[in-house]
């Protein structure tokens, strides 16, 4: 049985990651068939190496979209999922580069998937 730890920057990072009720996590543990406990700003993974992996990678990609001010739902936690599977999990930082426009209060905007940002790279 393997065992991963992620560590996040802060307590709205976690909150934000685990999603209400943690449904995120919920999420998480029937798609990779893991084990994700919440202790503090630590993200415990528990079950076999392969799945504990991908839980893994879903999970820092997850992060990134925090960082870079993406908000994180349902939706966006199964298509981070969908990407880990197909191994395009790299794609999601590439995804969140280059800011598309900014709002009228100045909030950039970033396409949500890389459909869209191959989309707004060809227009």
């Amino acid at each position: 049985m393997a065992e991963k730890i992620i560590t996040a920057q802060n307590m709205s990072q976690i909150q934000e990651l685990c999603g209400n009720f943690d449904e995120n996590l919920k999420i998480l543990e029937q798609q990779y068939k893991v084990s994700i406990v919440c202790r503090g700003v630590e993200l415990k993974i528990t079950g076999d190496e392969t799945s504990v992996s991908s839980a893994e990678r879903a999970l820092i990609s997850l992060q990134h979209l925090l960082n870079t001010g993406q908000p994180i739902n349902i939706q966006s936690v199964q298509y981070v999922s969908s990407m880990v599977e197909e191994g395009k999990d790299s794609d999601i930082v590439k995804m969140t580069e280059n800011v598309v426009c900014l709002t009228a209060t100045g909030k950039p905007v970033h396409a949500k998937t890389v459909g869209q940002k191959d989309y707004v790279k060809a227009i």
